[in-house]
């Protein structure tokens, strides 16, 4: 049997070439998807408690300067980011509409951000609010009632997992619910940055105000005030959110510390518990 070196030659050229041609086509494909991927990636701000609108304002002129520090490398351009706020509280309707007046783009969602979908009792429809510690019902029992917002399912939801949500969470002592509902589903390393105001405080029968948690140097003196390396003599230790005389179980007061520990152990990248404010 003959072997026709030449031609066996040609062949391989031939079978070569298609194969560099393939791999070429499958490499620009990927490329081509992967460019896609980048550029559909949204760039989004939630305000969860939204109140009269100050912080979205904050946010249009700042938005390159996020809750103080520079941990982020998207866009410092406000007008590149989708912007979501909650505010369940009638009374803001006529702020927010000034803004948009004053040419803010957001999406508005009347509603209070919760551990459910359904109603919960609103009190307080001046400058703040405070949903019932009753939580969230599936009908509306009262006309004081608001729309609540699963938060977690709706961050699930509403956005991939490549997208890059900022997030802050203000929201009067319903903060507890909705984060232990976080860590439950799965979604405290959703949001890239995410500030919580920590409405509950570590007291003593001499002061209800004894430790919060809304900063580093507040995390450390409660730590110290929970382990009892500050404690006066015969003092007890309580849990509470004094502007609403609400008294509170003990374990809410170990949450914060709890949830921040969590979010230091993310491993997509994410950045540790902020203060916006």
């Amino acid at each position: 049997m003959r072997l026709h070196l030449p031609r066996i030659r040609c062949v391989l050229g031939v079978v070569l070439g298609v194969i560099v041609v393939v791999l070429l086509v499958l490499a620009l494909a990927l490329s081509r998807v992967l460019d896609t991927r980048k550029r559909e990636q949204r760039l989004v701000f939630i305000d969860a408690g939204g109140n009269t609108g100050q912080t979205v304002q904050w946010f249009a002129e700042g938005a390159g300067d996020i809750f103080g520090s520079h941990l982020h490398s998207t866009s410092p351009d406000p007008k590149d980011y989708e912007i979501f706020v909650f505010e369940p509280n009638p009374v803001f309707r006529a702020d927010y509409d000034q803004l948009k007046r004053q040419g803010l783009r957001f999406t508005l969602l009347q509603a209070a951000v919760a551990d459910a979908d359904g109603y919960a009792e609103f009190s307080g429809q001046g400058q703040g609010g405070l949903i019932s510690a009753g939580g969230v019902s599936k009908e509306r029992s009262s006309p004081s009632a608001v729309d609540a917002v699963d938060f977690s399912r709706w961050i699930r939801e509403t956005f991939g997992e490549h997208d890059y949500l900022i997030c802050k969470i203000d929201i009067e002592g319903a903060e507890t619910p909705l984060v232990t509902k976080m860590m439950r589903d799965g979604t405290v390393c959703r949001c890239n940055r995410l500030s919580v105001e920590w409405h509950s405080w570590i007291g003593t029968p001499t002061n209800a105000h004894e430790a919060n948690f809304n900063s580093a140097h507040a995390m450390q003196t409660a730590s110290a005030l929970l382990e009892g390396q500050s404690m006066r003599a015969n003092e007890t230790l309580s849990c509470s959110i004094p502007h609403a005389k609400r008294p509170l179980p003990f374990d809410h007061c170990l949450l914060p510390l709890v949830f921040a520990a969590i979010r230091r152990s993310c491993t997509n990248g994410v950045a540790p518990l902020e203060k916006w404010w």
